[in-house]
C-alpha cells in the first residue's frame, strides 16, 4: 500500500495523475475532465449572449487532475468584461478589476484569474495578448493590491503607482514602513467529497475545536460540527468571505458551536481563542503554507493536530516532527493530506530541577 501511496502522491505532484496506471485515478480524472467541459460550456454561452467572444485554450474534455480551464479573448477590455459577465455564474476576480487598477489592467497585465466555489472550485485564467509595454516591463514593477492598499489614488492618477510600487518596496526593505508580506491567497474551496476523509485523517471527535486557517465560506467548519459534533473557529481576512461564512453558518443553525473571526492567519501570532484549538486545518497556496504551519506549530497546543492538504509538493516543515502523507481522490477533486501532531516541549534535567 505504501508503494501505491507513494505511486499517487508523486503523480499528483507532478500533474500526471491521468498517466499511471491506476483505474481509480483514471476514473477521477475523467470525471473531473466532463464537469470541467460542462462549466467551460456555461461560461461561453453567457460571454456569447453578452456579445463576447472567447476560445477556448485546448481540449476541456480531456482527463485533468484540476478544474481550471483557460480562455483567450482579444484584449483586456474584453476580459474585464468577460469576468463582469461571468458574476451571473458565481465568478469572482482574484484582484481588483476596478478604479487605478483596472487601468493597470489595461496597460500592463495580460491575464485575469477568475473562480467560483461551490463543491469545487472552478478557476478560469482570462487571457490577452500583452501591450508592448506591458510585454517589456518586469513583473516585480507592475502594481499590485498591496500597492493600492499603500496609497489610495483616483483612477486618473493611475500612473502614479509606477512610483508607488518600487518607493513601497525599498521602504520595506529599509524597515521605514511595515512589510505587506504575501497575503494566503484567493479562496480555493475544498471539494466536498474530500473533507470526510480529511477530518478522519485528523481524527476529529466532538471533544475537539477544529480552527480553520483561511476558512472561506466555513464549509470545513459546518460540516464538521454538524457531523463530528465539535467546535470551529475559522479566520478569514477577506470581508466579503467573513460575511458569507457568517450567513451560512446563521442559516445552518451552528453559530453557537461555530466563531468567525476576520483576521490574518498570517500574522506573527495566531488569534488568542485560536490558539486554544486542538486541530487546525490550512488549505492555502503552497508558498503560504510553510510559514503559517511554522506558526501552529511553534504556537498551539502539546498534541494539536495539523491538517495540511495540497496538490502541490511541500518541503520539510518542522525536523524532527513526523508527517503522514496521504492522496485523496474523489470525482470532485484529488489532493495529498498531511498530518502533523504538535509536539512536547522538549525538557532537560535542569528544566526538571527545582
Amino acid at each position: 500500500m505504501a508503494n501505491v501511496d507513494s505511486e499517487l502522491i508523486d503523480a499528483i505532484h507532478r500533474d500526471q495523475l491521468a498517466d499511471i496506471d491506476h483505474p481509480e485515478a483514471k476514473a477521477v480524472c475523467r470525471a473531473i475532465g466532463l464537469r470541467v467541459a460542462d462549466e467551460v460550456a456555461n461560461v461561453i454561452a453567457v460571454l456569447e449572449a453578452e456579445g463576447i467572444a472567447a476560445a477556448v485554450a485546448g481540449d476541456p474534455s480531456a482527463s485533468v487532475q484540476r478544474h481550471s480551464a483557460t480562455l483567450q479573448l482579444a484584449d483586456a477590455d474584453q476580459a474585464i468584461a468577460a469576468a463582469r459577465a461571468l458574476a451571473a455564474l458565481g465568478y469572482r476576480p482574484w484582484e481588483q478589476i476596478d478604479g487605478p487598477a483596472e487601468s493597470v489592467l489595461r496597460h500592463f497585465r495580460h491575464t485575469l484569474t477568475i473562480a467560483r466555489a461551490d463543491d469545487v472550485t472552478m478557476v478560469v485564467d482570462l487571457r490577452w495578448p500583452p501591450t508592448r509595454i506591458g510585454d517589456r516591463l518586469p513583473a516585480v514593477l507592475i502594481p499590485n493590491e498591496n500597492d493600492y492598499r499603500a496609497v489610495a489614488f483616483p483612477r486618473s492618477l493611475w500612473p502614479l503607482y509606477l512610483l508607488v510600487r518600487p518607493l513601497r518596496l525599498v521602504m520595506e526593505k529599509l524597515g521605514l514602513r511595515p512589510a505587506s508580506g504575501q497575503a494566503l491567497g484567493p479562496f480555493l474551496s475544498t471539494p466536498t467529497d474530500l473533507i470526510g476523509p480529511l477530518l478522519d485523517l485528523a481524527d476529529v471527535d466532538a471533544d475537539d475545536t477544529l480552527v480553520d486557517l483561511g476558512c472561506g465560506d466555513a464549509r470545513i467548519l459546518r460540516h464538521a460540527v454538524a457531523e463530528r459534533g465539535c467546535r470551529g473557529i475559522g479566520v478569514e481576512s477577506d470581508p466579503f468571505l467573513v460575511t458569507e461564512a457568517r450567513r451560512l453558518v446563521t442559516r445552518e443553525g451552528l453559530d453557537n458551536r461555530i466563531v468567525i473571526i476576520e483576521g490574518d492567519a498570517n500574522a506573527d501570532r495566531l488569534p488568542t481563542d485560536a490558539i486554544e484549538g486542538s486541530v487546525f486545518f490550512l488549505f492555502v497556496p503552497a508558498y503560504s503554507v510553510p510559514p503559517v504551519a511554522a506558526r501552529v506549530l511553534a504556537q498551539a497546543r502539546p498534541g494539536s493536530r495539523l491538517i495540511i492538504h495540497e496538490q502541490h509538493p511541500l518541503p520539510e516543515l518542522a525536523p524532527g516532527i513526523e508527517m503522514v502523507s496521504v492522496p485523496l481522490l474523489s470525482g470532485q477533486g484529488v489532493t495529498v493530506a498531511h498530518r502533523l501532531d504538535v509536539p512536547a516541549p522538549v525538557t532537560t534535567a535542569a528544566d526538571r530541577d527545582p
